[in-house]
């Protein structure tokens, strides 16, 4: 199983007495916070890195034409879903399944950070973990990224 560890890096997020933080307290943001931890950047560097993609592009920060040149611009390449898989489970895999296989891909087993695109989202996995604020892991796969 795929390990979880709750992740936002918002400097707007607010805690709780016991500082617990307050879990769903911004929406729409996982393109940034998957950024920051991806290119291991603050929320504020990754929120202009991708506004100033966007606005080359003359598309919303969190475009997946735009997520994918942040991305490739700094050392990432799109990964390959195994068609085969779908076509035998006629399903994409999931975040958990793409964890616990990554490992036997000729030339991305050596790799530690990922990020998947699911449907409506997108985390990042680094070493393994899935740093979000909900756990991802039974989300389906529809692109990846690797570095």
């Amino acid at each position: 199983m795929a390990e979880f560890l709750y992740y936002n890096p918002n400097p707007s997020q607010r805690y709780r007495k016991d500082g617990s933080p307050i879990k769903s307290d911004h929406n729409g943001d996982c393109t940034v916070r998957c950024i920051t931890k991806a290119l291991d950047i603050d929320w504020e560097e990754a929120y202009k890195k991708l506004c100033d993609e966007g606005l080359k592009q003359h598309r919303m920060p969190d475009d997946m034409d735009v997520v994918k040149a942040v991305l490739e611009a700094n050392g990432f390449e799109k990964g390959v879903i195994n068609q085969d898989f779908i076509k035998r489970n006629h399903h994409r895999p999931t975040v958990e399944i793409m964890v616990n296989g990554i490992s036997k891909v000729e030339g991305v087993k050596d790799k530690k950070k990922f990020v998947f695109q699911t449907t409506h989202h997108i985390t990042t996995v680094d070493d393994g973990v899935i740093f979000d604020t909900w756990d991802t892991s039974e989300e389906c796969v529809w692109a990846f990224w690797y570095k």
